[in-house]
């Protein structure tokens, strides 16, 4: 969708910039999600008109369909980490915020190749000092800026809903795969009976294929009377 030109005579309009969400980060179950937004004045201006910031109030159907509206509106990008790849890289980096990190500049050259920007605004950027190395090294120096709340700036509440959108329907989809509900912001005690579930019928690299092993309730799951895992 192109955006037409609008002349920046309010304050609340920023200059344009790329600003990323993330999703599933502190999810025991599904991928971790990234999400990039080109958001210039016009931009801003649509999500304004979305009512977003009563993101928490949101039901899963709702989000996603905000989503999708948010998808015409501006340039984005996703990146998705699945559980099994996630698992993968944390044996290697064993830090979430290094593949965080990493997701978020494979976001913003994703960006990058569509629009011409030198702003960078996220919540949770992870290791900063690996984005800013490594947009170095392809050629694409930015401003990177952190903002700790997100009510702040109405184009992070939107880039938080594309990925948390996206992370809902991925859950989904891991869930369909293994025939087994898959759980999003539960007690400790929901997360250990699914996942001793998923370990009873398939053994831990079942679980592996749905979950972040980091955490440490895995732990809990794996210690199961006479369990193969």
């Amino acid at each position: 969708m192109q955006s037409p030109p609008v002349a920046s005579t309010s304050k609340q309009l920023a200059q344009a910039r790329i600003v990323l969400g993330v999703a599933g980060k502190d999810d025991y179950f599904g991928p971790l999600v990234i999400s990039a937004l080109y958001v210039d004045a016009w931009a801003e201006a649509q999500f304004s008109m979305l009512e977003l910031h009563d993101m928490a109030l949101l039901s899963d159907d709702l989000m996603l369909a905000k989503s999708e509206k948010i998808k015409a509106i501006c340039a984005h990008a996703l990146v998705i980490i699945g559980p099994t790849n996630y698992n993968k890289a944390y044996e290697t980096t064993h830090s979430q915020e290094s593949m965080l990190a990493w997701g978020n500049v494979r976001a913003i050259v994703n960006i990058l190749d569509k629009a011409t920007c030198n702003i960078v605004v996220a919540h949770q950027p992870g290791d900063v000092f690996i984005i800013e190395t490594a947009l170095a090294k392809k050629g694409r120096q930015v401003m990177l800026k952190q903002e700790t709340d997100t009510r702040m700036d109405i184009a992070l509440t939107a880039a938080t809903v594309l990925a948390q959108a996206e992370y809902v329907q991925c859950l989904d989809q891991l869930a369909q795969r293994i025939g087994q509900s898959l759980p999003k912001e539960v007690s400790d005690e929901m997360m250990i009976k699914v996942g001793r579930e998923i370990v009873v019928r398939g053994g831990k690299n079942a679980l592996a294929e749905v979950a972040k092993l980091q955490f440490e309730v895995t732990k809990a799951i794996l210690q199961i009377e006479g369990s193969n895992a």
